[in-house]
């Protein structure tokens, strides 16, 4: 099963960028802008880990945000 992000890449890959009104790079940024604020909190919660390795409560609710994402975990 592949993810959202896969998918859009995948096309991205097979047939280019496309214009700057639509194609599968002007999907992938929507999908991306769309999602700014768990992308943030990802990046914070990484930091905060890096911090103080033992607090990744967080970290997990960020990844689980983005998880529709990106898909299930590859491990």
């Amino acid at each position: 099963m592949t993810s959202i992000y896969q998918n859009l890449a995948q096309k991205l890959k097979h047939d280019g960028g496309g214009g700057r009104l639509g194609g599968a790079r002007a999907d992938i940024s929507v999908l991306l802008f769309n999602h700014r604020e768990a992308i943030h909190e990802l990046w914070l919660a990484s930091d905060e880990v890096a911090a103080q390795p033992g607090r990744s409560d967080r970290l997990q609710e960020a990844v689980e945000a983005l998880r529709p994402l990106f898909g299930p975990p590859s491990i």
